[in-house]
């Protein structure tokens, strides 16, 4: 009998959220969508409720068997989840007709290992991290790395294509509880990536911030390196995406323009440092004009509006500490704007601190034109009781209900105290 209330509400749920994204995307949403589902790979990988085998990172970089095994873990943990926490469908029956993709990934050290970093991984399983290869007076060491985008070759790039074929080739025939399993894509670090500031910090250190006007010659050196090897590695994995799976090859209607590290730059450097680089980037791989979105954690608002202007950017995945309501009147209605609880209060608690945040965020002003999506600061922290993004959802339903015609929401009108996640990182 529980079963089959859980079935029927999430059967509800899931065809609720189907009508809500299909009102959202025309702009005639009854309420703001809430996700609070912001998992990285790290919620998975540092939970032991989830990654009940301990899988570590060193793993998943290099074993096709960990990567299945560990997707099924995480495919299986989905299939526990009995009470909504978030505008997504959850599967309801007890097993699917197949497993889903089980494809490899790699996180923002794996950008810089291809371009001759050394990769470390952390005893506490946290995100793997490399050293800084250009640190110090090994400034002008990257003259003597070569790209290395050879799909077949020995590199760090040629061993990431070789462990997704293995992958691909056991999924072919591996069954797990007599299910199949979907062949895998390839991995989107292959095709993206955190952009050439954050590049050029994770491989020089802090001395970038200093040889943008110490040693301006030095710096572009630097930035023409790291873009041009961005290129050719997004470059290749088209060219073998096109080959290997059939998939064209062409300039792309929609396209990732967030760089985190720059949110440390004023406007001012952003422009003369950085964008330049991303219109070269773009310039390859986007089709003109077209619409663009960013990722960006940690406060980067101050350039959202150059983003606009110059990248013709329309949608962004905001960190902590934004202020969202002076993104929305700076921007206008028509961006789409998404975020952004404190990831630390969404794992801590207490719970009327989250309930303070949503109240805060909904009366800011940022559900003008409804096009914005609640959610947190670009990360749900590992371990997260689950029971706190399950109060907020349904918190955040009932206070995000769109009353008038002024996309005034319920929150504007109910009892309770605003907190800001914003209000003491004001610009």
């Amino acid at each position: 009998m529980r079963e089959k209330a859980i079935k029927l509400k999430l059967n509800q749920h899931n065809e609720e959220v189907k009508l809500l994204w299909k009102e959202f995307s025309e702009k005639r949403a009854s309420r703001v969508p809430v996700q609070m589902a912001g998992f990285d790979e790290r919620f998975f990988i540092m939970n032991p409720e989830i990654n009940v085998k301990r899988f570590t990172w060193e793993h998943l970089f290099n074993s096709a068997d960990a990567i299945i095994e560990f997707r099924i873990q995480v495919y299986k943990w989905w299939r526990t989840i009995e009470e909504p926490f978030s505008d997504m469908e959850y599967p309801i029956d007890e097993l699917p007709d197949r497993w889903g993709k089980c494809n490899p990934f790699f996180e923002s050290a794996h950008e810089l290992a291809v371009l001759g970093a050394t990769l470390n991984y952390s005893k506490s399983n946290d995100n793997p991290d490399c050293s800084y290869l250009l640190s110090g007076a090994k400034k002008w060491n990257f003259e003597n790395i070569k790209y290395d985008f050879d799909p077949e070759g020995n590199g760090v790039f040629g061993k990431s294509i070789k462990l997704w074929r293995e992958v691909k080739k056991k999924c072919e025939t591996l069954k797990v509880d007599g299910l199949a399993i979907e062949s895998p894509g390839l991995p989107w670090r292959l095709f993206g990536g955190d952009g050439p500031f954050s590049v050029a910090c994770g491989l020089r250190g802090s001395d970038v911030m200093t040889d943008m006007y110490e040693d301006p010659d030095y710096y572009h050196a630097l930035m023409k390196w790291i873009t041009g090897g961005i290129i050719a590695r997004m470059r290749s994995t088209r060219e073998f995406a096109k080959v290997e799976l059939g998939r064209p090859y062409e300039l792309e209607d929609d396209f990732q323009v967030g760089d985190d590290s720059a949110a440390m730059l004023s406007p001012k450097a952003y422009t003369e440092f950085v964008l330049p680089y991303w219109r070269q980037i773009c310039g390859v791989f986007a089709k003109p004009g077209t619409h663009k979105a960013a990722h960006m954690c940690g406060n980067a608002q101050h350039l959202f509006k150059i983003m606009v202007d110059e990248l013709q950017t329309v949608s962004f995945d905001t960190g902590f500490p934004c202020n969202l309501g002076k993104a929305r009147e700076e921007l206008g209605p028509e961006i789409h704007l998404q975020g952004n609880i404190t990831p630390s209060l969404i794992h801590s608690g207490p719970i009327s601190g989250i309930k303070g945040e949503i109240l805060g965020i909904l009366r800011s002003g940022v559900t003008k034109g409804r096009k914005f999506i609640l959610k947190d600061g670009t990360n749900v922290p590992p371990c997260t009781p689950m029971q706190h993004l399950v109060d907020c959802y349904y918190f955040a339903k009932e206070m995000g209900k769109y009353v008038d015609e002024n996309d005034n929401v319920a929150a504007m009108f109910a009892e309770g105290k605003s907190i800001f996640p914003w209000k003491n990182y004001n610009r």
